[in-house]
């Protein structure tokens, strides 16, 4: 017992939870940055677009195949019950009626189709400004993206509608439906499957090649925010029955786009944070970085991957040596010595080797460890570059402190040149 809870409490599990509180506040923080309650909006209109063509596509399609009518609506209707609660049943009737109103030809089903594409093209587009804000596509690719989009999200409903079918189906031969839906088991059953589908959603629109954990990371965070969110806002709607009044006849499309727009906020969250997770290095080092953050054990948690340990004497780089990495002093001192003469003594809080790192040139000086049990965090090239991309004002720490050592290069350079001593140069890692 006593060692199944030291490992339920041990250091791993501490930066495991660490790590994630740092990525959903961060997701948090991204969110908002992004301005991810407009992308949600723009999505929520676009999909209120794309939801009658779609639907009506799905009816025609389904007609085609000569599946039981009863059996295409139940199943239709149950899928969009997950989608649109309370809602689901007067869109699926109202599209049902319509595409038995006219003969649908294979003209009109492209028609259809390409309708749906500004729907996909506003998925890809907000994937892309979460996920890799820096990348372009041509004119021409992104149109075939969205059609691509399109052609993948129709594809899905009607996968999906085609398991809700063979479900029941089974459920009915086998006596499955209390089992099913019963309880907790239902519960369960439904947030997996909702895990999954907004997995598909983010591999589908994904810009670029996401890893599982950070797909399944994604999805749970999203798929828990819309699993609270269903009931509350039923809960709301109950003790707000008036909600929408205002719009008359049309309140039931007022709800349906409130609906719709909450869904992206928790779908667009869901993105920030695999976006967060991929580049969870750089999130947890850049705390070190931004003065203005004060969680102490925090980064005692989550830095001990990058954390160098030095005796006193030990040389964290020499003269000549590549320059892949900064530090971050946590503890104890460092020694910059260039030619054997004392530059610089780096205290607990101070950075150095950023410029070497960042002009890609050999260091010019050299440095050790000052006192015994010296503390470094070493931060690579890459996590900087993300750093500095997604914190304007680390740029502006580091911009200022690049100012002050050059200032004091110009005051100990004067400082020689009035002694009439040969000039004490500091190098490009103090």
């Amino acid at each position: 017992m006593t060692t199944r809870w030291s490992r339920l409490t041990g250091p791993a599990t501490v930066r495991f939870f660490a790590r994630a509180a740092l990525v959903l506040r961060e997701s948090v923080r991204t969110f908002q940055r992004n301005r991810g309650a407009e992308a949600a909006a723009t999505l929520a209109y676009y999909s209120f677009l794309g939801l009658v063509p779609l639907v009506l596509l799905v009816m025609f399609l389904l007609s085609r195949m000569l599946l039981s009518s009863q059996a295409a609506m139940d199943a239709v209707r149950e899928v969009f019950e997950q989608i649109f609660p309370q809602l689901a049943t007067d869109i699926v009737n109202e599209m049902h009626k319509l595409s038995q109103q006219r003969a649908w030809s294979a003209l009109s089903a492209v028609i259809l189709f390409w309708s749906v594409t500004p729907l996909a093209g506003a998925a890809r587009r907000a994937m892309t400004r979460v996920l890799a804000p820096d990348r372009t596509v041509n004119f021409f690719r992104e149109r075939l993206r969205d059609a691509l989009g399109a052609f993948t999200l129709l594809a899905l409903f009607l996968l999906v509608v085609f398991g809700r079918i063979a479900k029941g189906t089974l459920s009915d031969r086998l006596g499955l439906d209390r089992l099913a839906g019963a309880g907790w088991l239902g519960g369960v059953r439904a947030l997996g499957l909702s895990v999954l589908a907004l997995m598909l959603f983010y591999l589908i629109f994904s810009p670029v090649r996401l890893r599982l954990r950070h797909l399944v990371a994604g999805a749970s965070v999203a798929a828990a925010l819309l699993f609270v969110m269903r009931p509350a806002f039923a809960i709301f709607l109950r003790f707000n029955p008036d909600y929408g009044f205002a719009f008359g006849s049309l309140k039931a499309v007022f709800l349906l786009l409130t609906w719709v727009y909450l869904s992206f906020v928790a779908i667009l969250l869901g993105a920030e944070t695999i976006a967060n997770a991929r580049r969870s290095d750089a999130v947890m080092l850049s705390s070190f970085l931004d003065r203005a953050i004060r969680w102490s054990r925090l980064k005692q948690a989550l830095v001990e991957p990058f954390v160098r340990r030095l005796a006193a004497g030990e040389r964290v780089f020499g003269e000549g040596d590549a320059g892949r990495e900064m530090f971050y002093v946590r503890q104890g001192s460092v020694r910059i010595r260039h030619r054997g003469r004392l530059l610089r003594t780096m205290k607990s809080g101070d950075y150095f080797g950023e410029l070497s790192m960042l002009i890609d040139t050999p260091r010019t000086a050299d440095a050790e460890a000052a006192e015994a049990h010296t503390e470094l965090v070493a931060i690579s090239r890459e996590n900087l570059d993300i750093i500095l991309r997604d914190n304007p004002h680390v740029v502006f720490n580091l911009l200022r402190e690049l100012a002050i050592r050059l200032k004091a290069t110009n005051d100990l350079v004067a400082e020689d040149r009035e002694a009439g001593e040969p000039p004490r140069v500091p190098a490009r890692d103090r």
